[in-house]
């Protein structure tokens, strides 16, 4: 069994964030926290996360501009979202990211880890004898 994939929780509530991270680091992940857009830039540049997963600030223009430049540096990189509530204008900007789930906030632990195990399994190459 190979390694874990790597997780990288950007949550600017310090509360919700270690919570994030305690329970996906049961689920088996290795996670690493990211409170700012400097800390979540920093941990990407090293190429080591398997996916990106953001508890969404307040600021919608906040979210626009971490998950542009997500998006620009790793291209094919899944990203998972947590929002209290998603408005049209930030579900148009989502699409166009192509961000790989957009979940409410009050999702279950059990719910979230289904959803970043599934847009993992879509990272890995088919199997099936095709050539």
């Amino acid at each position: 069994m190979g390694d874990p994939a790597h997780i990288l929780v950007f949550c600017e509530d310090p509360v919700t964030g270690k919570s994030l991270r305690t329970h996906l680091a049961s689920e088996g992940f290795k996670v690493t926290g990211a409170k700012t857009p400097l800390e979540a830039a920093w941990c990407l540049a090293d190429g080591h996360v398997n996916l990106f997963l953001i508890h969404f600030p307040d600021a919608e223009w906040v979210v626009s501009a971490i998950l542009m430049e997500v998006r620009r540096a790793h291209p094919t990189m899944p990203i998972v979202g947590l929002a209290p509530t998603i408005s049209n204008e930030l579900s148009q900007m989502l699409a166009r990211i192509r961000i790989s789930k957009v979940l409410p906030a009050s999702t279950s632990w059990q719910g979230l880890a289904q959803t970043i195990h599934e847009a993992l399994s879509s990272l890995e190459p088919a199997t099936g004898g095709q050539a």
